[in-house]
């Protein structure tokens, strides 16, 4: 879905979406590729 929004590949997405849960502005759940990510 995030790859989509914002046109970026998967790699960016996961990076992105990583960093954000490293600051704690979502919450990550799972790991690997079965990893979804919710509002904190």
């Amino acid at each position: 879905m995030v790859q989509k929004k914002f046109k970026v590949s998967q790699i960016t997405a996961s990076r992105d979406l990583a960093k954000l849960a490293d600051s704690g502005l979502i919450f990550a759940i799972g790991k690997g590729r079965s990893t979804y990510y919710t509002k904190v």
